[in-house]
């Protein structure tokens, strides 16, 4: 943390902001008392609300729930699409989720409804 001290001297750093994660709540604790200020990101707190209101399990609202069925489904067809290699047939490249991109659960869901005339069974 050397060269947070020389921000901190040179008056750079006003705040450090991260993700909520444990490891990062014990090491900025560790410099209480050192005139650093530490936020938890309202951005990805959101994120983790939004991923909480979309989980099947959890889901309360009904028509929250049927959407997160939807999503699920989804994904368990970008998943077996690729598993079994059929993807290369389509006119859209299928992009599975990553939790740790922003807006990635679009980037998922987009290709999907674009192709879904393609993957109909006859």
């Amino acid at each position: 943390m050397e060269f947070v001290s020389r921000w901190q001297e040179d008056k750079r750093v006003a705040a450090f902001v991260t993700d909520n994660a444990a490891n990062q709540k014990k090491a900025f604790r560790a410099t209480e008392g050192s005139g650093w200020t530490w936020f938890g990101c309202a951005c990805h707190n959101l994120n983790l609300v939004v991923k909480n209101a979309l989980d099947v399990r959890t889901a309360q609202d009904h028509d929250l729930k049927r959407l997160a069925i939807q999503i699920a489904t989804a994904k368990s067809l970008v998943s077996l699409v690729r598993r079994k290699g059929l993807d290369y047939q389509l006119n859209k490249t299928l992009k599975q989720e990553c939790e740790t991109r922003w807006n990635f659960l679009l980037a998922m869901i987009r290709p999907v409804i674009e192709s879904l005339g393609e993957m109909r069974v006859h």
